[in-house]
């Protein structure tokens, strides 16, 4: 197979206007993540976090703020994990269960994390739509980046910037 022709048939997500359910959701998962762990989240720390995905994003660095983000988002989910396990044991976990948690990788975090009542049904699309963003990213990071693709990349890396910020926003530390 021809690396274009793998290229030609890497799906991409409609990102019409229409589609912004899953962005919606996106928000919402945001703010009930950060709502979550005001009492623990430094504020600083996620200030840093939006400094530094603000200069990938300015820089056109798509793909690294794409990548950065899905990680960003993806420790919260765990650490929220962490959290509602301990509060339903009644006790902190110690480090290797801690451990247990942050080595599950992305589909079972996510299946857990739903499981849970962390996610709920459209938070869940949102995050494993953004998770399928950063595989793309993550696997093909060797192939040429089409000017159709830096556009997809932008959009999506700065819908995902524009959220977090909000919902930064929105919180009362």
């Amino acid at each position: 197979m021809d690396i274009n022709d793998y290229h030609e048939k890497t799906e991409r997500v409609d990102t019409t206007p229409a589609n912004t359910e899953w962005e919606a959701s996106l928000d919402d998962l945001f703010g009930d993540l950060f709502s979550a762990f005001a009492d623990v989240l430094v504020p600083s720390m996620v200030k840093t976090e939006l400094d530094e995905q603000r200069k990938l994003i300015e820089s056109k660095d798509y793909c690294s703020a794409i990548l950065r983000q899905a990680a960003f988002v993806e420790s919260l989910l765990e650490w929220g994990m962490i959290e509602e396990i301990e509060s339903y044991q009644g006790r902190e976990l110690s480090n290797s269960e801690q451990e247990a948690i942050e080595r599950l990788g992305n589909t079972p975090t996510v299946y857990f994390a739903n499981a849970l009542g962390i996610l709920n049904d459209s938070e869940y699309e949102a995050y494993t739509k953004l998770m399928s963003v950063r595989n793309s990213v993550a696997h093909n990071w060797w192939l040429l980046i089409s000017d159709e693709d830096q556009e997809y990349y932008e959009h999506v890396t700065t819908r995902v910037f524009q959220t977090l910020e909000n919902a930064f926003e929105d919180i009362n530390f």
